[in-house]
């Protein structure tokens, strides 16, 4: 079993976001997605997304992920990655455009629970154009 996880908001499914499912369907069998609860969202974002449920819900019905089992988890930068430690993935992935403090500290936490986990970052999608570009 090749397991990977990723993370993000996944607020307004878009093309962009079923590209970087479909990709992960190349990568592994089960892929476990770290959900952002909303109050990290607002504070790391500073905007207010659709409520955790609801973005849950589209994800699951998004079609994109029919080939591996899927596990979302409420979890957060904050809170530790909880699920992370626990199912230890052979990779975490990441969107071209997941260029945060959080990837020094996920390497860190990779290296302090002895996990060889290999971070990859997938391709980017649309020239560069992000959602987050129109929110501003």
């Amino acid at each position: 079993m090749i397991r990977a996880f990723t993370w993000g908001t996944f607020n307004i499914l878009h093309d962009g976001h079923r590209e970087f499912l479909q990709n992960i369907q190349l990568i592994c069998n089960e892929i476990h997605i770290v959900l952002i609860p909303d109050t990290e969202v607002f504070k790391n974002k500073n905007y207010i997304p659709l409520n955790w449920s609801t973005r849950k819900a589209n994800i699951e019905k998004f079609g994109s992920l029919n080939h591996i089992r899927c596990i979302i988890h409420y979890d957060s930068y904050n809170l530790g990655l909880k699920s992370l430690l626990k199912f230890k993935p052979d990779f975490f992935l990441l969107g071209y455009d997941q260029k945060t403090i959080w990837e020094k500290r996920l390497k860190s936490v990779f290296v302090e629970n002895d996990l060889n986990t290999e971070i990859i970052r997938l391709k980017e999608f649309a020239q560069g154009v992000h959602c987050a570009h129109f929110r501003r």
